[in-house]
């Protein structure tokens, strides 16, 4: 019997989560152990103690962190101690739709010892569900590009997101867990980490779920924030420049160069439909000019803020 550890982060998404709990009861788990752990990042509309008793049936544990820590810390909580087998992250707007998914991912990282993470979502984009493959440019920011999910193949991938995402416990204890001083992109960090230990991320038609993406799509939704938001803009540099610290500092004498060199994949590379997610948060409610001038005064900035990262000067 092969026990499994799911991890869901909720942060005011009660109703998401009762949607994914449900479309849990789906999963065929013969010969598997599953358990739930569901850490409310302290949210509005706490997530009561009595869905352990409505769900009983997924060995649900309710956590309630009083402050928000955000999705990496709240991660972080549910796994401490825990000597599951495999550790499962799902977040709390993913809905099953597969019963034999986390079979098939199990199934996977059994029979491939060089894979680290598998998973993968789709998500609904102009009103059809595409499969998200995360695509890591080389000035380490992730920009997803959207595929057909018939005829979807097995391959290996830059990043495995935690919206569906299946760990084996011991490849992950050799991260140490997920960073906490990151503002996001912790999956990223995730996956640049075990790739120092020669492990590979795949996803395949049959390890999918779908991720809603609160009720709305990626196009209207983060990247909506990309340009409607300087704190999202600054969150997305901010990380970058932490990732490159950490993962590759060499990078940051050439930096501008590689933004160079993403920008001219974007607009006249094979990720065209990842541009048009861009520019559509870049124009998003009226405010272009704002917004076209947010990146690059933002971008210098992070640049400045890697080097002071290299140089070991304190950072804000």
């Amino acid at each position: 019997m092969e026990r499994v550890l799911l991890v869901v982060p909720v942060h005011n998404r009660l109703g998401e989560l009762k949607e994914l709990l449900s479309s849990l009861r789906s999963l065929h788990l013969e010969g598997l152990e599953l358990s739930v752990a569901i850490v409310d990042d302290a949210s509005l509309d706490p997530v009561p103690k009595k869905m352990e008793d409505e769900y009983s049936d997924l060995n649900p544990t309710v956590i309630r962190s009083n402050n928000n820590i955000g999705p990496a810390g709240a991660r972080n909580i549910a796994l401490k101690n825990s000597d599951a087998d495999f550790f499962w992250f799902l977040d709390s707007d993913a809905e099953i739709d597969d019963p034999q998914v986390l079979k098939n991912m199990i199934r996977i990282l059994r029979a491939h010892h060089e894979i680290g993470t598998v998973g993968g979502v789709v998500e609904q984009v102009s009103g059809e569900w595409k499969v998200f493959e995360p695509v890591l440019f080389l000035n380490t920011l992730v920009i997803p590009q959207y595929l057909p999910r018939k005829d979807y193949s097995k391959k290996f991938v830059s990043v495995i997101c935690t919206a569906n995402l299946l760990v084996l416990r011991k490849v992950f204890e050799l991260t140490n867990g997920f960073d906490e001083k990151l503002p996001r992109n912790e999956d990223e960090d995730l996956c640049l980490t075990l790739k120092k230990f020669r492990y590979q991320n795949m996803q395949s038609e049959e390890t999918l779920v779908r991720h809603k993406l609160s009720k709305s799509g990626r196009d209207s939704g983060a990247f909506a924030h990309f340009g409607d938001s300087k704190k999202y803009l600054s969150d997305l540099l901010k990380t970058r420049s932490l990732l490159i610290f950490k993962h590759n500092p060499w990078k940051l004498v050439i930096l501008p160069i590689l933004d160079v060199l993403t920008l001219m994949e974007l607009f006249i590379g094979s990720k065209s439909n990842s541009l048009k997610l861009v520019r559509f948060g870049m124009v998003n409610k009226g405010r272009r000019f704002a917004n076209f001038l947010n990146l690059p005064l933002i971008s210098i900035y992070y640049y400045f803020y890697g080097w002071l990262l290299l140089l070991k000067i304190k950072t804000p």
